[in-house]
């Protein structure tokens, strides 16, 4: 089996024992896009950066592939597929998503693990906050926006403790001034929109992100202990959007014969 126009191969021979875990994992966001594989005791990474507007679909198959090559992995013996399922951009999400899609059709026998960008990078950084401190998660939207959460360290992995929602102009200046003193992360661009909101914020309260690939990190997310009283649904792959494109329909003018 082939999947079409990406010359990614499935291949015919079993290059895993059952009684090993293989971890896929899929992660990107509006800069980057990553890539790790567990098996073998082995963990296999790559990872790119976006140019333009159609490089996410056209480099995150090719960097797939050169993954498994380099593995000599049969996708179809995936046990465990991860997927960062939101908030990003729609055509991120969408391209992470399908591709996810794909995978799971040719190895149904997978279970699947759908963290939201939120997640992944509060764990990026749990090292870096004491046991019980609250923070702030701040993710790029490519929108006049950003979208934001408090998260608390709890003691198996961080733990949302606000509502996650989009902030426009308004709702972003008084969200951040509300939690001006809390520390936090972010993926904001230095060229973004949504970077200006930072000026509400205090600039030695900014946590630097982890250099490790963020599909690596999504795997340690998924080997930790589950904590009872998270109600974030992992299970279920539908994008986490928060705030969805608006689309006006286009009106039609008569044709003149």
């Amino acid at each position: 089996m082939n999947l079409p126009n990406y010359g990614i191969q499935w291949s015919n021979d079993v290059r895993m024992s059952k009684s090993c875990s293989a971890i896929l994992s899929l992660y990107s966001d509006v800069q980057n896009g990553y890539i790790a594989l567990e098996c073998r005791g082995i963990i296999y990474k790559r990872q790119c950066m976006w140019g333009d507007v159609t490089a996410q679909s056209k480099k995150l198959l090719p960097l797939l592939q050169e993954l498994i090559e380099e593995a000599t992995f049969d996708l179809r013996q995936v046990d465990s597929l991860l997927v960062v399922k939101g908030p990003t951009s729609f055509t991120t999400q969408r391209v992470i998503s399908a591709i996810g899609l794909s995978i799971k059709l040719c190895a149904p026998q997978a279970s699947s693990y759908f963290p939201s960008h939120f997640h992944v990078l509060a764990h990026s950084i749990r090292g870096k906050i004491e046991y019980g401190q609250e923070f702030l998660v701040l993710i790029e939207s490519l929108k006049h926006g950003f979208y934001g959460v408090v998260f608390r360290n709890a003691q198996n992995k961080p733990k949302m403790i606000s509502e996650p929602l989009f902030y426009n102009d308004n709702t972003g200046v008084e969200f951040l001034r509300k939690h001006s003193n809390y520390a936090f992360i972010t993926d904001f661009a230095h060229n973004a929109y949504c970077y200006n909101f930072l000026v509400y914020t205090k600039a030695n309260n900014r946590i630097e992100q982890c250099t490790d690939n963020l599909a690596k990190v999504q795997i340690d997310l998924y080997k930790c202990e589950m904590d009872p009283d998270d109600k974030f649904d992992y299970d279920d792959g539908a994008p986490f959007y928060l705030h969805t494109p608006m689309y006006e329909k286009v009106k039609s003018e008569p044709k003149i014969f």
